[in-house]
């Protein structure tokens, strides 16, 4: 959770159609009191003045007094909502706040898809805290940005609306809404997975413990299950077997010349062949070579959030060059023992295609 620190601006006033309705109507009453001298008219202008100022003074008062700070997500998965929370604290000895409403302006990758948030808070006594919440549901993947807060009240008349902006600053990293991989790929998957399993129920040389054996000669000593050879009255040794893993890397062919939408569904196939294949305790890496981005096969779940992280970060705009990694990419690279390539591309009709 990102928490900024903020940096108040200065008060603004905003004259809308209500305060625009209350103003006329106070003319007209001034122009009728000064026309015929009446002192009911009078008294009747005097008060519209009373209300003016008040509404101006009382709830810009109130705001000058709060404090905000956001607490949002570092990470949002697209099309999934999100909750921002929004600590609010009065730091006036008297005067409590009410009716105030929190803009929120978000920065998507997309900038001319800038939205707000509101949230709303009722009511803030005096030298108390409140929390408000709202919900953003981030439909494009990529970097979005949390630029400003602003608080807004019209309290209490609602004849001029008063709001104060803090240049707050957040980024969430919203990652490609995952499309789940056919019948026929999760089959493959689970094939691949029971291969695995088999490969290590095998006896090997890896160096993790399959069974034990009577000793012959030629052992090792530093084999020798000594506690076990106690209890059999024999010599035992312990044989070692094979480590290998499945794994599956994703390989993600996004041509330079293809469509924008065939792309994205291409990253979101990808993101839930990422995801099925952890799920399965598969290990997964990702190759994306027009992007530079070469992630060897490792099962931890880190490993799979860092390549979810990676496929929400490429922007189809400005392809980057390869950069030199441990694993290397060639034409028909030789995998680790275990390791399946499953192609996926964005030209392609087929969800993913086994090498």
């Amino acid at each position: 959770m990102s928490r900024p620190r903020q940096t108040r601006s200065r008060r603004r006033y905003h004259l809308r159609g209500p305060g625009l309705a209350y103003i006329g109507l106070s003319l007209l009453i001034a122009l009728g009191a000064f026309n015929s001298q009446n002192n009911l008219l009078f008294w009747a202008f005097s008060f519209t003045l009373a209300l003016l100022i008040v509404s101006g003074l009382l709830s810009g008062g109130m705001l000058m007094g709060i404090a905000i700070t956001r607490e949002a997500p570092s990470r949002a998965v697209a099309g999934h909502p999100i909750s921002i929370a929004y600590a609010l604290s009065n730091r006036n000895r008297l005067l409590p706040a009410f009716a105030i409403e929190i803009v929120d302006t978000a920065l998507p990758p997309a900038p001319a898809d800038t939205r707000s948030i509101i949230a709303f808070a009722p009511s803030i006594g005096a030298r108390a805290d409140a929390t408000a919440r709202a919900l953003l549901r981030p439909m494009i993947r990529g970097r979005w940005r949390l630029v400003s807060v602003r608080l807004e009240s019209g309290f209490p008349f609602g004849i001029f609306r008063k709001s104060i902006e803090f240049p707050l600053t957040s980024e969430i990293l919203v990652r490609p809404a995952p499309i789940a991989p056919d019948p026929a790929i999760l089959a493959h998957l689970d094939d691949l997975r029971r291969l695995g399993e088999r490969t290590r129920d095998r006896p090997g040389s890896d160096g993790e413990f399959f069974a034990l054996r009577e000793y012959v000669s030629g052992d090792s000593p530093r084999l020798l299950a000594w506690r076990a050879s106690a209890r059999r009255g024999e010599l035992l040794v312990r044989q070692p077997g094979t480590v290998a893993r499945a794994g599956v890397l994703v390989d993600l062919d996004l041509p330079s010349a293809g469509l924008p939408a065939d792309a994205e569904h291409a990253i979101s196939r990808a993101a839930g062949l990422i995801i099925e294949s952890a799920r399965r305790g598969m290990e997964v890496g990702l190759v994306v070579r027009s992007y530079g981005i070469a992630r060897p096969c490792r099962l931890t779940e880190a490993h799979a959030a860092r390549l979810l992280d990676d496929l929400a970060q490429i922007d189809l705009a400005n392809p980057a060059l390869p950069y030199p990694t441990p694993f290397r990419i060639r034409p028909q690279p030789s995998l680790p023992s275990g390791v399946h390539r499953l192609v996926i591309s964005a030209a392609a009709p087929a969800p993913a295609t086994p090498a």
